[in-house]
């Protein structure tokens, strides 16, 4: 939503449903579900998800470990 810039989208799946206290059940039919974007949020979020990537995702595309096994390799080298 944060690189589309919509503001809303409608979340689907069949089924389950979201019970009054929060938990899901299974069901047959459909679920729907508005989910809205608070720009708000990402000032806090994003720092995260892009340190994230360069740490984690970006060495693993570089050099592909887990794929063959190995042990997990990052930017911070842990």
């Amino acid at each position: 939503m944060f690189v589309t810039e919509i503001h809303w989208l409608e979340f689907v799946v069949e089924g389950v449903t979201e019970l009054s206290d929060g938990t899901v059940k299974e069901i047959s039919g459909v679920f729907v579900s508005l989910i809205k974007f608070y720009p708000e949020s990402w000032s806090t979020v994003l720092p995260k998800l892009e340190a994230f990537y360069y740490e984690h995702i970006l060495a693993e595309l570089a050099y592909p470990r887990i794929k063959y096994g190995f042990s997990r390799f990052s930017m911070r080298g842990v």
